[in-house]
């Protein structure tokens, strides 16, 4: 993938929340991907009731952005979750879901206890740092 340095990354879907609240979802940093926060929220804008099912859209959102770049989850190198729970808590309920979408070789992962996050609703957000295979040397 050859992307222009600085390009964003805006799947159709999410222009509307990106020409409202002015950020990308995802931005080309030379042969790096940056992916903004992404919220388990549905196409309507609504956060499940069930925290598993959140966590999916979560991914399932953050899968968009890197498909839109013409990537998948495998070229995922860090990630960060952010988490309005108890934290120890994630191996029983969101690494399955975490499992579903990513793969060895692992990327690296932080997971934060926060008190909230912008969407008072949301209960979690996970950003991501993807490189293009060729990219990694390999």
């Amino acid at each position: 993938m050859s992307s222009p340095a600085l390009d964003p990354v805006v799947p159709e879907e999410m222009v509307a929340t990106t020409d409202l609240l002015h950020f990308s979802p995802g931005r080309w940093a030379g042969n790096l991907l940056l992916i903004s926060g992404q919220t388990g929220v549905d196409e309507d804008g609504n956060v499940p009731k069930d925290i598993v099912d959140e966590a999916v859209l979560a991914f399932e959102r953050l899968r968009r952005v890197l498909e839109t770049a013409g990537l998948t989850t495998m070229d995922i190198v860090s990630m960060t979750s952010h988490h309005v729970c108890d934290v120890t808590t994630l191996q029983t309920w969101f690494a399955p879901v975490r499992d579903a979408y990513l793969k060895s070789p692992w990327p690296t992962w932080t997971a934060v206890g926060v008190a909230s996050l912008a969407d008072a609703n949301a209960r979690i957000e996970i950003s991501a740092v993807a490189c293009p295979p060729k990219n990694l040397g390999g």
